[in-house]
């Protein structure tokens, strides 16, 4: 296999933002439970082969739920509740013959995301 070192002087390594975050709460009262989420990150570079780069995002997540009894567990909850569209890699290809314009293809996080768990502890 043919490789290849590739420097790309004065900045930021792929999927390397300059920071990431988690903040999150949870609430008990009696048999319930309720409690929200938020998850982000800066931009980041999607490879060291391009330049092209994603955005800063932060997704928020909510969940409810109650205890049945001392085994069984029902909870509902919603990841990416503002339905954030944000892109995770990206892929930029450039196109052959001239004609053809270069192009990046990206893959986007999950969205809005909705459901229920059901939990039984032995």
């Amino acid at each position: 296999y043919d490789t290849a070192l590739v420097v790309v002087p004065e900045r930021e390594a792929a999927h390397a933002p300059s920071y990431t975050f988690s903040l999150g709460f949870k609430k008990n009262y009696q048999n319930m439970f309720w409690g929200a989420n938020m998850e982000g990150k800066d931009w980041f570079y999607f490879s060291d082969s391009h330049n092209a780069k994603s955005k800063a995002y932060s997704t928020l997540n909510l969940y409810f739920g109650k205890k049945i009894n001392s085994n069984i567990e029902l909870s509902f909850w919603a990841k990416n509740t503002l339905n954030e569209k944000y892109a995770v890699r990206g892929f930029y290809f450039a196109l052959e013959p001239p004609e053809f314009n270069d192009k990046l293809y990206t893959i986007y996080g999950e969205p809005l995301s909705i459901g229920l768990t059901f939990k039984y502890n032995l």
